[in-house]
């Protein structure tokens, strides 16, 4: 899902806001390896799933507002 939807935000014809989309998926991925990996350190019982939730949980937020960034560069 999310591929696709930066395929569409690539599709939408603003360099400038797919470059800028770009950089931030690698900032994001990074923050993301990060930020999950430290739920494996914490108590069991407080998250299950630890990181595996986190990144689900991670991945899903980011997904939906890539998609409305699709909604909005489709508009033009």
């Amino acid at each position: 899902e999310m591929q696709t939807a930066l395929k569409r935000v690539s599709a939408g014809g603003f360099k400038e806001i797919f470059k800028a989309v770009r950089q931030a998926q690698k900032d994001w991925q990074s923050s993301h390896r990060r930020l999950c990996a430290v739920f494996d350190k914490t108590d069991p019982g407080m998250l299950p799933g630890a990181s595996v939730y986190c990144r689900m949980h991670e991945t899903a937020a980011r997904t939906l507002v890539l998609r409305r960034l699709v909604e909005t560069v489709s508009e033009h």
